[in-house]
């Protein structure tokens, strides 16, 4: 709040002293922890931060930890401005001082939406990346991502060495532990010189000791062929559209020690067979979108310690040319193809899942495949407020609250390890009608659940051994729901 005893100016408004600002009264402690909480959010406003006060300004050159946040991107191009980056872009890592780590981000994934009078050009832009690679070895983590629109240079006006300098700078990354690449699909010819792609090419796994976690989005070449491999934990790929699956295999070859993997895109390209199998022998979870193209993937992908699967297919497209692609059913009877989890099911390796998570909007169910898998003992099931899968629910759990028939193989109930069972919904459009019961509905619904499910849970109580208590929760806006049945 502002002082209310501020003699009025000529104007007739209050002139305010900045010491009688609140936020100037407090410690330097206080204001370090605020300082880097706006700096985590808006890396730029440490420049604005600076420029408030001296006391502000001699606080933030004091601390070079204060620095070490360097991004590259609209907001902070809009600020500091795209005349001259590189006048800037030195100030910045001096005050980070040479023994400072550095976090180093340049987002240019909506370069073509900026207006000309801010985006700086090809060359400045080659400019700062090679600047910033002077201080490769001080990099923690590395995030790059280039859209289209660059057209201002051509081949014939690039400085190759400023690209032969950014290449040798790249040969030592000792303190590199992430890095996250991506260009824009489509992305083929680039003014730029310094892309991506061109980074990850010639990123070696003896440059990079630490390593551990690696994103890479939509590049279009992969890594120069080799033995060597990365002891990366945490691998994210997205596949271009012209993706073939021997590529994907490769690059899961470079990091088969990998511990967590996300799979998402896909591609429409049809490739018979494939130059062997992977191992991935320390992989326990896996997120992959559930289309054609992953399954072709993973039917050559061993994973024997698997426990944790998310299905998520949020994002596959609707339309005729990928529905051709992904899993869906040529019937239309169902839009979700239940064949991506019975793929995962025909493992050289039994696959002992422990938690499943389905993303799926619009689409069945997959129940017969996921009774595959026996282990289970958590699932969840995120859906849209406007799937009918909502308007047939709880009846439609009938393979968890039904014994199975009369001779069939194993335990007399489906997933007998399972003791919980999550349902949410998902916010549709504003104009979408919801297929959740109505307020007073719920009552109802939980009346109908317990009666399906209390001959589960009586078994559960004489024969606890093998069949243990289910419990299920329902989430959705407004409402949390917790059915359990305990053993008294």
């Amino acid at each position: 709040m502002l002082s209310t005893n501020a003699a009025p100016t000529n104007g007739g408004f209050p002139r305010v002293h900045i010491c009688d600002v609140p936020i100037h009264k407090l410690n330097a402690d206080v204001l370090l922890h605020v300082f880097t909480i706006c700096r985590d959010i808006e890396p730029v406003s440490v420049w604005c931060i600076s420029r408030t006060s001296s006391r502000w300004r001699k606080l933030t050159l004091e601390h070079s930890v204060l620095w070490t946040l360097v991004t590259v991107d609209q907001p902070t191009i809009r600020f500091l401005g795209s005349t001259h980056p590189l006048a800037w872009l030195r100030t910045w890592l001096s005050r980070s001082y040479a023994d400072q780590e550095l976090d180093i981000a340049v987002d240019l994934h909506d370069v073509g939406m900026w207006r000309d009078c801010i985006r700086p050009t090809a060359e400045d832009m080659d400019n700062v990346l090679l600047e910033l690679c002077y201080s490769a070895y001080r990099w923690g983590s590395f995030t790059y991502r280039l859209g289209r629109q660059y057209t201002w240079a051509s081949p014939g006006d690039w400085d190759f060495r400023a690209l032969i300098a950014v290449l040798e700078n790249m040969k030592s990354l000792p303190l590199l532990r992430t890095i996250y690449l991506w260009e824009e699909e489509g992305f083929l010819d680039s003014a730029l010189q310094i892309t991506p792609g061109l980074l990850y090419q010639e990123l070696q796994p003896k440059a990079t000791p630490q390593l551990r976690r690696v994103s890479l989005g939509t590049l279009p070449h992969s890594r120069k062929s080799g033995t060597d491999t990365c002891n990366v934990d945490h691998l994210s790929y997205q596949v271009r559209q012209y993706t073939v699956p021997r590529d994907v295999l490769s690059l899961l070859r470079t990091y088969n020690s990998t511990r967590i993997l996300q799979l998402s895109g896909w591609s429409g390209v049809v490739e018979s067979g494939h130059d062997g199998a992977v191992t991935l022998d320390n992989l326990h979870e896996l997120q992959v979108v559930p289309n054609a193209f992953m399954a072709d993937v993973l039917s050559a992908v061993d994973m024997p310690c698997l426990t944790r699967l998310t299905l998520d297919g949020r994002l596959i497209p609707y339309n005729e040319e990928v529905m051709s692609q992904t899993a869906w059913d040529p019937d239309g009877k169902s839009r979700y193809s239940t064949s991506f989890l019975d793929v995962l099911s025909l493992r050289p390796h039994t696959l002992f899942l422990t938690c499943l998570v389905l993303y799926l909007p619009l689409q069945s169910v997959p129940w017969s495949s996921m009774a595959n898998f026996e282990t289970l003992e958590t699932v969840t099931i995120v859906k849209t407020e406007r799937d009918t899968f909502w308007s047939n629910c709880p009846s439609n759990l009938s393979m968890l609250y039904e014994m199975k028939k009369p001779g069939d193989i194993g335990s007399r109930w489906c997933l007998p390890q399972l003791h919980t069972l999550t349902l949410q919904a998902t916010a549709g459009g504003k104009s979408e009608k919801s297929a959740l019961p109505a307020a007073s509905g719920w009552h109802r619904w939980q009346d109908e659940a317990k009666a399906l499910f209390w001959p589960r849970w009586l078994a559960a109580k004489e024969n606890n051994t093998t069949l243990v208590y289910l419990g299920i929760s329902v989430i959705a806006t407004g409402i949390k729901i917790e059915l359990r049945q305990t053993e008294d």
